[in-house]
């Protein structure tokens, strides 16, 4: 069960990263250095708190902790995946003359 709850930190980052998206859509990926910036301190900042709040609760530390670091290698791979078919879209729609990855 505390593998799951770590694992439930997927929650936030898929959160962070629809709303990553959005931002750097509307901004035409004009600030991306920010977007990923605030990305990384929104990340820490959660799983500071998902750490702190549940780890006083569950009874295996050490499976929440796998849980926990699962869920951002998932996340990592579903964002750089996400990134590059949003800005590869966004390149094509805009007329890029340079061809996709």
């Amino acid at each position: 069960m505390s593998l799951l709850i770590g694992f439930g930190y997927i929650i936030p980052l898929v959160t962070t990263t629809v709303t990553a998206s959005y931002i750097c859509r509307e901004f035409k990926y004009t600030i991306l250095p920010l977007v990923i910036t605030m990305v990384v301190a929104w990340d820490v900042c959660t799983a500071v708190l998902w750490y702190g709040v549940l780890s006083t609760i569950i009874d295996n530390v050490y499976a929440f902790e796998v849980g926990i670091l699962a869920s951002f290698c998932v996340a990592t791979i579903v964002r750089a995946i996400a990134l590059l078919i949003n800005k590869s879209h966004y390149d094509r729609q805009n007329g890029s003359s340079r061809e996709s990855i």
